[in-house]
């Protein structure tokens, strides 16, 4: 059996990064339009971070393991987990960036990350993936 999949692009969503880590109801953005039908979304989304810069991206303000995606649910932020496996994220330059599938992030309400760039700032933009066996 094939699974095929689709980078829905018409929902990609700018994510803030923030030397601190998320603390408001506010902070980071809403990802509930990629829910269908009010209930279900895609679990996975592609992260895409490029930079102004050649740079590197690394831990939050108080982190030491990474830079971090945050998941919003339940009246409070959750860590998801660490981009790069906890390593710096690399931003080769400003037209060459980073990718990495992420997981689990469908049943949060808002999603935000945190961290710091080495030199010039970062960008994260995401979009759900949507599969089909």
């Amino acid at each position: 059996m094939r699974t095929l999949v689709a980078l829905l692009e018409d929902k990609l969503l700018a994510i803030p990064v923030t030397a601190a880590r998320p603390a408001l109801i506010t902070d980071g953005s809403d990802i509930t339009s990629w829910r269908t039908g009010g209930a279900y979304s895609p679990t996975r989304a592609a992260m895409f971070v490029d930079g102004t810069v050649a740079a590197s991206f690394d831990s939050p303000t108080g982190g030491a393991s990474g830079a971090e995606l945050w998941g919003y649910r339940l009246s409070q932020w959750w860590l998801i987990g660490y981009l790069n496996n906890g390593t710096a994220v690399p931003i080769v330059g400003n037209l060459q960036g980073f990718s990495q599938e992420i997981d689990i992030i469908g049943i949060f309400d808002r999603l935000a990350v945190a961290g710091i760039p080495s030199a010039g700032a970062a960008n994260v933009q995401m979009a759900p993936i949507e599969e089909w066996h």
